[in-house]
């Protein structure tokens, strides 16, 4: 509960980040060409007995395959793959790539895996949709938790079968790019917003006196470049990239269901409204009792039998009742919150009757 009351704190210290002017270059990316995607099947070695077992046909049949390729018949023998995973490996292929520069890959487990923890992706040969290699990828995985199996028990942080190598890909060919295509410089707003969208466009007509900027939709801005920069784009780019404007922040809640992660934005607001969350605890025990016949009893079906005593306790605490006014921000939520003493799960419930009562003036998103 902590660690969610103190990440709505640093929130409310920072409410007033909306008003500053902020660099271009922090909201927006250049609309150079398409992200390539491509992806490659591949296998991950030096699992410890975490890798696919033997119902996982095609991670024994590749390593097979993988080493008749080096020479080693194995024959019909069966491969024991418990050290072993078969894996899927994705990437993103960001405009002006160049070849040898080094990609972020995901490691995802297709098989019975328990963990990547440890292991190793061996050589893979990363396509793009229409088949062609457009990098390699090798290394170590990480996958920033763990999974511990003893006795019948486990225990596991993350999600341990899909795993990450930063730089874990070489890339083979060039990728391409355009800085302004047909003359015209495309800016993709990170998120989109009318407001902000109208800013970045009149800062730019501010400052390089062109008149040919255009709002084309809430995400997107184009930039006819000035004759002055015409075989100077780059450059044009450069220092529009470094014109500030402020941004307009969409009042938002965020609520991650699974860690317990809350997260408001310094500009939510609320209308007047009364909050009372009472917890309900019930507790169940259970004691056994023996039964025993009489001393004297001689019915042959007389035995000694232990019975349960179950009883039920519930106890409902209460909450005095907290009232809001109108226009309180996220700094009161906070204080009002920390005085409920709420959980994570029960400021779930919080935001949520808020807003369907109409008090919380934000969009609320669960994830």
């Amino acid at each position: 509960m902590k660690q969610w009351l103190l990440a709505l704190t640093v929130v409310a210290s920072l409410a007033g980040a909306a008003e500053l002017n902020v660099p271009v270059r922090d909201l927006v990316t250049l609309d150079n060409g398409p992200v390539n995607h491509v992806f490659g099947y591949g296998l991950v070695f030096g699992l410890e007995g975490t890798g696919d077992s033997r119902q996982a046909l095609f991670a024994s049949q590749s390593v097979k395959n993988m080493l008749r390729r080096l020479g080693v018949e194995l024959g019909d023998q069966t491969v024991q793959t418990r050290n072993v995973a078969a894996v899927m490996v994705t990437a993103s292929l960001a405009p002006f790539g160049r070849a040898g520069d080094g990609v972020d890959i995901t490691v995802s487990a297709i098989g019975d895996a328990r963990s990547l923890h440890g292991g190793i992706l061996l050589q893979t040969p990363l396509q793009d949709a229409a088949g062609a290699v457009r990098a390699m990828a090798q290394g170590p995985v990480s996958i920033g938790g763990f999974n511990v199996t003893a006795g019948g028990s486990s225990v596991q942080k993350n999600h341990s079968t899909v795993g990450r190598i930063p730089g874990g890909a070489v890339l083979t060919t060039n990728v391409d790019g355009v800085v302004a295509p047909g003359g015209v410089v495309s800016l993709r707003l990170l998120n989109p917003d009318y407001s902000t969208a109208i800013r970045i466009a009149d800062s730019i007509r501010e400052a390089f006196g062109v008149s040919q900027v255009q709002v084309m939709d809430p995400q997107r801005v184009t930039i006819r470049v000035p004759q002055t920069y015409l075989g100077r784009e780059p450059l044009f780019v450069a220092q529009l990239e470094q014109l500030r404007v402020r941004p307009d922040v969409r009042a938002k809640v965020v609520i991650n269901e699974r860690t317990g992660t809350v997260v408001v934005g310094g500009n939510v607001r609320l209308l007047p409204v009364a909050i009372a969350h009472g917890g309900l605890r019930i507790e169940i025990s259970s004691t056994p009792l023996i039964s025993q016949p009489g001393p004297f009893t001689t019915s042959p079906g007389a035995e000694t039998v232990v019975v349960p005593d179950t009883g039920v306790t519930v106890a409902e605490e209460e909450r005095q009742l907290t009232v809001l006014d109108a226009g309180d921000s996220v700094q009161d939520l906070v204080r009002v919150l920390n005085a409920l003493q709420v959980t994570p799960r029960d400021l779930i419930a919080i935001m949520q009757a808020l807003k369907e009562n109409g008090a919380l003036l934000a969009e609320l998103e669960i994830m």
